[in-house]
């Protein structure tokens, strides 16, 4: 899959949650835009707010999300911390790309068994 950062040098925390949300696709850093399957790692610094984006495409579908802290509490840890969770929601649970590490949907929600459901309602 392909890497691409924009406005910051974070690869190494990008790349690892990458390497680790999609183990099978062999990571290939680029420097210019890309058509295709790939993650776009934006970090853009404003007046009040450093705002992480990433946009992941997969088979054709794309989804992103962003997250935001307030510029004057930046520290490379929340920095960095914004950023993966920028990537790591929009390959995870609830994404229309899914990671290929969860488990099928049916196996998300444990239920009862049906005879313990019945003594409850009583």
């Amino acid at each position: 899959m392909k890497l691409l950062l924009i406005g910051h040098e974070d690869r190494y925390a990008v790349e690892q949650l990458q390497l680790a949300l999609f183990p099978l696709e062999p990571m290939e850093p680029v420097e210019e835009a890309f058509d295709g399957d790939g993650a776009v790692s934006t970090l853009h610094r404003g007046a009040t707010w450093l705002t992480a984006t990433t946009k992941i495409t997969r088979g054709g579908k794309s989804t992103s999300v962003s997250k935001r802290l307030r510029a004057s509490e930046e520290t490379v840890r929340l920095r960095r911390r914004i950023l993966q969770q920028s990537y790591y929601l929009p390959s995870g649970k609830g994404s229309r790309l899914g990671c290929p590490l969860r488990r099928p949907a049916h196996q998300d929600h444990h239920e009862a068994p049906a005879g313990r459901r019945q003594r409850r309602q009583r």
